[in-house]
C-alpha cells in the first residue's frame, strides 16, 4: 500500500478499491495514509477524505498524545512488568523499525546503545515521537516531477541522486533533476498512538524490556 500511495494514479486505484470493498482498508498503514494525504491533486485529496475521512484537526492529535502520556504515567506507577513478556510485545510493536540487542529492523535508531534507564523519558519517546526527533532521522518529503510523493530518512546523497529510506525499509534512489519539491516534515515517521493498542500490563511489560541492560537468555 505504501508503494501504491506514492503515485497519484496508483493511489487513486487503491482508494477506489478500498472504497468498493475489494481491498482491505487495514492494509493501508499509517505511513501509507500519511503519504496519501500529501498529494496535492484536489480530486485525490477529496477521494482520500471520502474513504478515510478528513485529516485530524490541528491540535486533536496533540490532545490524544497528552492522554497517552498521562495514561502511561499512571500505568507505569501502578505495577511492574516482565522483560520476557515485554520482548514479545516489542517484537509485535517496535521490532519492524527498531533494533534492540541485535533483534529488529533498521528503519529507526538502534536502541541498544541509547540510555533507556529513565521510564518517563522512554514514555515520551514512545507516546510522542515527533517531540524530539533524533538527528539524522528527520522525515524528508520529496515530490517528483512525475507525480511521485515519497517520505523517509535521507541516508545518502550525491550531486546526482538522493537516497531515501522509507517506512517500509526500502532505500529509494531519487534523481535530483526530477525533484520538484523537497522539504523537512516536523512529524516523525514513527506514528504516535502505539500505546493505544496495548493493555496496561502489556505497557508495563514493554517498558520492562526496553529498560533491560543486557539481552535476555534465549531458550
Amino acid at each position: 500500500a505504501a508503494l501504491l500511495a506514492g503515485r497519484p494514479a496508483w493511489a487513486a486505484e487503491l482508494l477506489r478499491a478500498v472504497d468498493a470493498g475489494t481491498a482491505d482498508r487495514t492494509a493501508v498503514t499509517d505511513d501509507a495514509l500519511t503519504r496519501l494525504r500529501l498529494h496535492r491533486d484536489p480530486a485525490l485529496v477529496a477521494l482520500v477524505e471520502r474513504v478515510f475521512g478528513p485529516a485530524p484537526a490541528p491540535g486533536s492529535e496533540a490532545e490524544a498524545v497528552a492522554e497517552d502520556l498521562e495514561r502511561g504515567r499512571r500505568v507505569l506507577a501502578r505495577g511492574s512488568g516482565s522483560p520476557v513478556l515485554g520482548r514479545t510485545v516489542f517484537r509485535t510493536t517496535c521490532a519492524s523499525c527498531h533494533m534492540l540487542f541485535g533483534e529488529g529492523g533498521q528503519i529507526g535508531p538502534d536502541l541498544t546503545s541509547h540510555d533507556r534507564s529513565d521510564p518517563q523519558a522512554l514514555l515520551g519517546h514512545v507516546a510522542s515521537p515527533s517531540t524530539a526527533i533524533r538527528e539524522g532521522y528527520e522525515t524528508t518529503v520529496v515530490i517528483t516531477d512525475d507525480g511521485r510523493t515519497l517520505s523517509g530518512f535521507v541516508v545518502g546523497e550525491d550531486p546526482g541522486m538522493l537516497f531515501l529510506r522509507t517506512a517500509d525499509g526500502r532505500t529509494v534512489p531519487v534523481p535530483r533533476e526530477g525533484i520538484e519539491e523537497r522539504r523537512l516534515s516536523p512529524v516523525s515517521i514513527m506514528p504516535s498512538g502505539l500505546l493505544r493498542g496495548l493493555d496496561d500490563q502489556q505497557i508495563r511489560d514493554l517498558f520492562a524490556y526496553l529498560r533491560a541492560t543486557q539481552p535476555l537468555a534465549t531458550r
